[in-house]
């Protein structure tokens, strides 16, 4: 599958449409720091997981993968880190999945030697 810069969303229906809308936004802006990283088309696959804990409350986390001609980058909660992912609150969930592979790419160049990687905020 050849990427076209795009951002395929999974799950978002378990969300009401202003968290989605929330979210979505936030993905939106940080894509655009994501394909100058990567300097390739590219495609964001995102995946909500809901987390139901006893009572009222849900807990969330994204699961976000790149395809990209370049590399592909993935990024899952495992146990060690999962709190560092998973929060109350949608949008502070997926601002942190994205800061995350951000990271994650940031790094994989800059150990490459890619000069011309470009910093997210």
């Amino acid at each position: 599958m050849m990427p076209e810069n795009k951002i395929v969303y999974n799950n978002m229906d378990l969300l009401k449409t202003d968290e989605q809308e929330k979210a979505k936004k936030v993905f939106e802006t940080k894509f655009a720091k994501l394909q100058r990283l990567i300097k390739n088309d590219v495609n964001l696959i995102v995946n909500l997981k809901v987390i139901e804990k006893q009572g009222p409350k849900k807990q969330y986390f994204f699961h976000l993968k790149t395809e990209s001609a370049a590399k592909d980058f993935a990024v899952s909660p495992k146990e060690s880190d999962q709190d560092k992912l998973v929060e109350w609150d949608v949008t502070r969930a997926a601002t942190k999945s994205m800061d995350h592979l951000l990271s994650m790419i940031e790094h994989r160049y800059s150990k490459l030697g890619d000069k011309k990687v470009v910093k997210h905020d």
